[in-house]
């Protein structure tokens, strides 16, 4: 079917009015020719600056989060080689996120092989091709090269994209994207590693100021924890190791994922936490 217009916008606008917001009919599965159900994806267009015929494509993968919204906040960057290469861009979403549910919000996430058994990078690689083949069709332009992008995840599915339907995709800019981090093609501590490498550039000795504080948190016993984070009740013996864990696993997150945004070091979010930890650390 052809891109399906959703229903009449809301007084305030969800995307800037640079974007149009449009719906597609897919397969729920193109791998079973038996099973003919489709659900509709969303996805933005901007055609300010598409040159025609045979002027490029760039295609932003969906991903993980709450859809094209968590996507679109961070890409400026999309709009600025739009302008430079006069290219129509299109910002997919993936199945099962945002507004792209295939079978409603509660449904979708059935824990069997036709519900959430559809949730695969396969699935969502292939809703892609055929997005992209579609808008081709739609805007008269079957030589246009097209390149896929995205960051994180949805770099990772870019590449995926190029590997899988080299036929569609020309190319694939894959930015901060995982693309080794499978078991033994990298190691699991190679993100870590660099992060640690920024804490230390930018605050020299505060990453041993960190170990020394988790290994305080790892001898703690459950009064000590109770006193220290002001937990509501006190924290059980028995509750000790799923609490420690849960600290644990919460503080690493939050500490490493202030080195993605650590520049510029005047506003770096690894010197403020290293400033904390010093403080704490008397």
């Amino acid at each position: 079917a052809g891109g399906v217009s959703p229903p009449a916008s809301p007084a305030v606008p969800q995307f800037p009015p640079y974007y149009e917001t449009h719906y597609e009919e897919q397969m729920l599965d193109h791998f079973n020719g038996e099973n003919v159900g489709t659900f509709r994806q969303r996805y933005l267009v901007n055609d300010t600056w598409f040159g025609g015929r045979s002027s490029p494509i760039l295609f932003y993968c969906g991903a993980e989060g709450a859809g094209v919204p968590s996507i679109f906040e961070h890409s400026g960057y999309v709009l600025a080689l739009a302008k430079e290469l006069k290219a129509l861009v299109v910002f997919g979403e993936m199945r099962f996120f945002g507004d792209s549910m295939p079978f409603g919000e509660d449904e979708s996430f059935r824990p069997d092989p036709t519900h959430l058994g559809l949730l695969s990078v396969e699935q969502a690689l292939a809703d892609d091709a055929s997005l992209i083949l579609k808008m081709k069709e739609r805007y008269d332009t079957p030589g246009s090269p097209v390149v896929a992008l995205g960051g994180s995840l949805a770099g990772t599915l870019a590449y995926m994209l190029r590997q899988k339907y080299p036929h569609v995709v020309s190319m694939a800019l894959a930015s901060s994207a995982p693309i080794l981090g499978y078991p033994d093609l990298t190691s699991p501590f190679g993100w870590y590693r660099v992060a640690t490498h920024t804490y230390e550039s930018q605050a020299p000795g505060c990453p041993a100021a960190v170990r020394r504080a988790f290994s305080t948190l790892l001898a703690a016993g459950a009064p000590q924890l109770s006193r220290a984070y002001n937990s509501c009740t006190p924290i059980r013996p028995t509750q000790l190791p799923r609490v420690v864990g849960w600290l644990v696993a919460t503080l690493t997150g939050s500490l490493a994922a202030r080195a993605e945004s650590a520049y510029p070091i005047a506003r770096s979010p690894v010197v403020e936490a290293c400033a904390t930890v010093a403080a704490a650390s008397g």
